[in-house]
């Protein structure tokens, strides 16, 4: 309709138009389409005559004449010389998908001020490209966004947060480093979905950086018995303290991966015992010996079952720690690995014997590097034996009452 009324009226009664939408009477996207048209028709230095007249009948209203064509650098910059609520809402409306290449630095920034991180996340996909986003940018955009509390953007566009978090390199700057790991620390919950472990950076350094690990572990555990830590009193400050705990508890539920690993999964023997080394020094140091066997158990329980699984590496950094804890922490990695089963009502123990199957794979080969590996799978094997029994019994059960 608003093309139409240009094709016949032209510029004719564009003043006419713009008192009825300051009075309430015309609708925005109406106005919008009408004066796109005119820009369109009239091109750019006609139209700023327009501006300067309509500005005379309200420039509370301008911007509407302002964003309607489109993103312009002449009408941008006319823009920011009005009030700021006439700013505002010109960087709240104004389309920029045909915006200059060599303009999306400030546009981002625009359109950042107000909270169009939509926008910006598609701007920056599709122009990827190092040499017209800069890295920085990207992650300072992305820490804004946390920092505003943008959290139904940051799920909902979670596949494209992680496409540009693919096109980033790991900053050298500490500074923008830290501020990138601490992002993915508090969206891994949801990145972990759309990204491999090794295009994560926060993964990629707590392969090879213990002190990432021990300071996630330490905010979930507690000192060790007779240290007395400090503990916030203001109540911000608590809350703040229990949501990175709960995103510190969730990363660890969700980490199964093996330091100093390629990612075809090889492990470096040499680097993954320096990396043990290091993190019995950070446990003491951030008063945490007491769960070290957690994280070890849980470092070695990751090991995948590969076809020659048990490795001797493995076995060797068992016996090497000969600790019970450690044990029972592969043990209960092994046995939650399996996870929940479902099954016909009278198949039985099918499923048990098959764990029983594997495991005693295991244990024969672990039998010339590991007895403590032994152990451990005979205990779960005993475990599903009597799993499968129960199973058996239940099916024979149902099978006679029915």
């Amino acid at each position: 309709v608003a093309n139409a009324i240009y094709d016949l009226y032209g510029t004719d009664i564009h003043d006419e138009i713009y008192r009825k939408y300051c009075n309430g009477y015309l609708s925005k996207t109406f106005v919008n389409r009408y004066f796109f048209s005119v820009y369109s028709g009239q091109g750019k230095s006609a139209y700023m005559s327009i501006i300067e007249e309509l500005s005379s009948i309200s420039q509370k209203h301008i911007s509407i004449i302002l964003s309607a064509p489109g993103y312009q650098q002449t009408l941008a910059d006319f823009a920011s010389t009005l009030s700021k609520d006439v700013e505002k809402e010109y960087w709240e409306d104004v389309n920029i998908l045909n915006s200059p290449e060599e303009e999306y630095g400030i546009i981002i920034w625009k359109l950042c001020s107000v909270k169009r991180y939509t926008d910006i996340l598609h701007i920056i996909q599709i122009k990827n490209d190092e040499i017209i986003i800069a890295t920085d940018i990207k992650i300072r955009i992305l820490h804004e966004m946390i920092a505003n509390g943008a959290w139904d953007v940051l799920r909902n566009h979670i596949y494209e947060i992680s496409e540009v978090l693919k096109t980033i390199s790991l900053p050298k700057d500490n500074t923008q480093k830290s501020i990138l790991l601490q992002m993915e620390f508090i969206m891994y919950d949801n990145l972990c979905h759309y990204m491999n472990t090794h295009e994560i950076h926060l993964m990629q350094e707590i392969n090879k950086d213990p002190s990432l690990l021990m300071e996630i572990y330490a905010m979930v555990f507690k000192a060790d018995d007779g240290v007395e830590e400090e503990y916030p009193k203001d109540n911000t400050q608590i809350e703040s303290k229990l949501a990175m705990a709960q995103l510190a508890y969730r990363f660890i539920h969700n980490y199964h991966e093996v330091p100093c690993s390629s990612p075809t999964g090889e492990v470096n023997e040499n680097a993954l015992s320096e990396y043990f080394e290091e993190l019995k020094r950070l446990a003491k140091q951030y008063n945490r010996t007491s769960i070290l066997p957690i994280i070890i158990g849980r470092i070695l329980g990751n090991f995948r079952e590969t076809k020659d699984y048990p490795p001797e590496i493995f076995c060797r950094f068992v016996e090497h720690f000969n600790d019970n804890r450690i044990d029972s922490e592969i043990r209960c990695a092994l046995y939650n690995r399996r996870g929940m089963t479902t099954r016909s009502p009278f198949e039985g123990g099918t499923i048990e014997r098959h764990h029983i199957k594997t495991f005693t794979k295991y244990r024969d080969k672990a039998r010339y590097y590991s007895p403590r590996l032994v152990n451990i799978f005979e205990g779960l094997i005993k475990e599903y034996q009597l799993m499968a029994e129960k199973e058996d019994n239940e099916a024979k059960l149902l099978d006679i009452t029915n």
